[in-house]
């Protein structure tokens, strides 16, 4: 956790192998922080392909759910 596990977030997702947490000072509304639990230094160098695909997978189709369902945001538009 940044910061240290004192660090005060709402979780919006969490897994076995990764968190999700609201920015405590977000720039846009809803963003929020997906990181895998191991410490790492450089995500994209240091975790294998699996890991990383599988992080993505929690971008995608979890945390964005789980932070619209915690904030009651809308759907966005899909781009045709």
């Amino acid at each position: 956790m940044p910061a240290g596990p004192d660090y005060p977030h709402e979780t919006v997702f969490e897994d076995q192998d990764h968190v999700a947490f609201l920015d405590r000072w977000p720039t846009v509304r809803g963003k929020v922080h997906v990181a895998p639990k191991a410490h790492i230094e450089h995500v994209v160098r240091d975790l294998d392909e699996v890991a990383y695909l599988r992080l993505m997978q929690v971008v995608r189709l979890r945390a964005a759910v789980a932070a619209r369902g915690v904030l009651r945001m809308p759907k966005a538009p899909r781009s045709v």
